[in-house]
């Protein structure tokens, strides 16, 4: 491996180049813990869809937020990246109650993936010093409820959006990741986590909605 040369001769930067040996491995592993995981749940429970999710819509008001932004290089950074916006934003936050987070995706992967994680601040509440505080739209929403380890998210997000197809309703995106379970305190496999997208009734060829 040519960075363990680089090591080897002490080269300036050699600490950064163990350090994106050691983030790619991480990645590399996660993305093989995850796939072993989707494919034992398939295994299990076949592959979701349209058929097998309880989708819900309901409105939901606007809510002022206070959050912090990062970007994925790849799909299998999506969970360290969004842990690290976590321990970010926690700090910024009022210690009197426990606080709710929501994740912000795009539907979409490319090559960069915007994460963004937010905290709904109560009416009337001061901005907490350091932290970005923006206004997360309300509207219409397809929602499903997704039971178990964070990793496997992307199988009920799959189901969520095949129903979405399915009722004629047209995901518009961001999906939304609300955490309602605590982790530090919560086995994997009853992990609670609603996932929301906003959708909009998609218009037929003869001009009427679905």
């Amino acid at each position: 491996m040519p960075v363990v040369a680089e090591v080897l001769r002490g080269e300036p930067d050699a600490d950064g180049a163990l350090a994106a040996v050691r983030d790619q491995l991480d990645e590399e592993l996660a993305r093989r813990q995850q796939s072993l995981a989707a494919l034992e749940r398939i295994l299990e429970r076949g592959l979701p869809g349209a058929d097998t999710a309880e989708v819900t819509l309901r409105e939901e008001p606007p809510q002022r937020v206070a959050l912090v932004r990062d970007v994925a290089s790849s799909p299998y950074g999506i969970g360290r990246v969004t842990s690290q916006c976590v321990a970010r934003l926690l700090p910024l936050l009022p210690r009197d109650r426990p606080p709710r987070l929501t994740g912000l995706f795009p539907l979409d992967m490319g090559e960069q993936i915007p994460i963004t994680i937010t905290a709904a601040l109560e009416e009337g509440a001061l901005a907490p010093e350091s932290a970005a505080v923006d206004l997360l739209p309300g509207g219409m929403f397809a929602c499903a409820t997704h039971l178990g380890p964070y990793a496997q998210m992307p199988l009920t997000a799959h189901a969520l959006l095949a129903w979405c197809a399915e009722h004629g309703h047209d995901p518009a995106g961001p999906l939304r990741e609300v955490y309602v379970s605590d982790p530090a305190g919560t086995p994997p496999e009853q992990l609670v986590t609603y996932l929301l997208v906003p959708v909009h009734e998609t218009p037929q060829p003869n001009g009427t909605l679905v």
